[in-house]
């Protein structure tokens, strides 16, 4: 280290890695210029995500099971929705996730894209886009409640409107006081909210397989609807998110050898976990049935084993909705504490439990926005998000390759292999899909996105 760098840390013992990820911490480039990222307070403490635990919460900040997404079996006829369940992540999520290794390598800080795109863009577009996402992931977070109450009413039918929303509002505020206790605490809940998410699922793919009337040849069908906005903005939403775990980077341990490994596993363990389940349901649904959201206890029911594999199947549901948001509140809450670390919010928002570090402040802020989200209609919710979350991949990834340009000394102990035409062409790809989602969107979603950015 040169001599003008601060002195260690004697309290903690430091890898090669974590002193290159400190390193890019105290300067973004080589050359040794100050970064314009407000340091954390307070003693360095010891990291406490695994790559377990980072798959965990990225598989559930990205995926978290199929629930939620039986939309994109009766969208579309089942051959073209197969083909995009296949395809689609690799073009559109793979390159944001290499993406998310490097920058989130380069900047192991808690500002996350928000850094990425200042450094790239400057400060109105980081704003602008920070204030974008802001209500992406406030319109996000109110899915996963709407869905746990959708599975909430197959088990208890005569649920009445005001009882289904003390639902809504318990598992908020369960969500919310497992992100006060810590990043850590939600690492671990990620990894058992996975094996719980999984395993219906796992069991519902064998027993279709093995029931009388599974009918591979419904795979190849050609004939049904046409929804394509309904189909790609289920498809997007259910494939984003890993730039979020940037905002979790200095809690990673390693991240130079972890973020590119756990990226990448996360992407093929979507595409499966979306994959094996729809096919499954498009090759034993009767005639004539249309899958859409919820459907998924119906299909176990119509497999012929039982009513339990109904009710393996909801509490499968339940589980995997309250841990993707949980891991999604976990780094939308690191987000906005950025900002106010940067003085771009009210100092009030900087608040932190003394004994844990978690925002308070900015955790109760989303509590609050999605309690109320949570009374919209799920589909207004996720056509217009996923429009919404396409305009920021755009900003993202322009500052993506705008930074191999203008900071091509940036420390970047894990780099997108190829040179900075194969960086283009990565960030191409997700772009191209972003540009046919906004196309094909409904013009009520341009009017709630153009009213949100001015």
């Amino acid at each position: 280290m040169s001599s003008n760098e601060p002195p260690e840390q004697p309290q903690v013992a430091l890898d090669d890695s974590d002193e290159e990820d400190l390193n890019a911490e105290r300067s973004l480039l080589t050359g040794g210029a100050p970064t314009k990222i407000a340091p954390d307070a307070g003693p360095k403490k010891e990291k406490s995500l695994s790559i377990i635990s980072l798959i965990a919460m990225v598989f559930f900040l990205v995926c978290g099971g199929s629930y939620g997404t039986e939309d994109l079996g009766g969208a579309i006829p089942p051959l073209f929705a197969i083909l995009g369940i296949i395809i689609v992540p690799w073009l559109f999520s793979l390159p944001i996730a290499l993406m998310t290794a490097e920058m989130a390598t380069a900047m192991t800080n808690k500002g996350g894209f928000i850094v990425w795109i200042r450094e790239g863009w400057g400060d109105f577009i980081s704003i602008l886009d920070a204030c974008l996402v802001t209500f992406i992931v406030m319109m996000d977070q109110a899915l996963y409640p709407i869905i746990y109450q959708g599975y909430i009413n197959a088990l208890m039918p005569g649920l009445g409107y005001f009882e289904g929303y003390a639902f809504c509002v318990g598992f908020i505020i369960l969500a919310c006081i497992i992100n006060l206790l810590g990043v850590g605490i939600v690492g671990h809940g990620s990894k058992i909210f996975s094996l719980l998410t999984l395993a219906p699922f796992v069991i519902f793919i064998i027993l279709g397989f093995a029931c009388g009337h599974f009918n591979a040849s419904k795979w190849f069908s050609t004939e049904g609807e046409w929804d394509i906005a309904l189909y790609l903005s289920v498809l997007l939403w259910a494939n984003c998110g890993y730039e979020y775990s940037g905002f979790v980077a200095n809690e990673v341990k390693s991240p130079r050898k972890n973020y590119p490994r756990a990226m990448i596993s996360s992407v093929f363990l979507a595409v499966c976990t979306y994959l094996f389940p729809i096919t499954t349901g498009i090759a034993t649904a009767p005639d004539g049935y249309k899958m859409a959201e919820g459907s998924y206890p119906e299909l176990a029911d119509n497999l012929g084993f039982g009513v339990w594999l109904r009710y393996l199947l909801t509490v499968g549901a339940l589980a995997s909705n309250f841990g993707t948001y949980i891991a999604y509140l976990a780094t939308a809450s690191q987000s906005l504490h950025a900002l106010a670390l940067e003085g771009r919010l009210p100092f009030f928002m900087t608040l932190t439990l003394p004994k844990f570090g978690t925002p308070v402040v900015c955790i109760l802020f989303y509590t609050l926005s999605t309690m109320m989200l949570v009374l919209l209609d799920f589909s207004v919710i996720v056509e217009t998000e996923s429009v919404m979350y396409c305009v920021h991949v755009l900003i993202l990834f322009t500052a993506f390759v705008r930074l191999r340009f203008i900071a091509p000394d940036m420390k970047r102990p894990y780099r997108v292999p190829g040179n900075n035409i194969i960086a283009f062409i990565v960030a191409g790809l997700p772009t191209a899909v972003a540009l046919v989602n906004i196309g094909v969107s409904h013009w009520l979603q341009w009017i709630i996105v153009g009213s949100t950015i001015t």
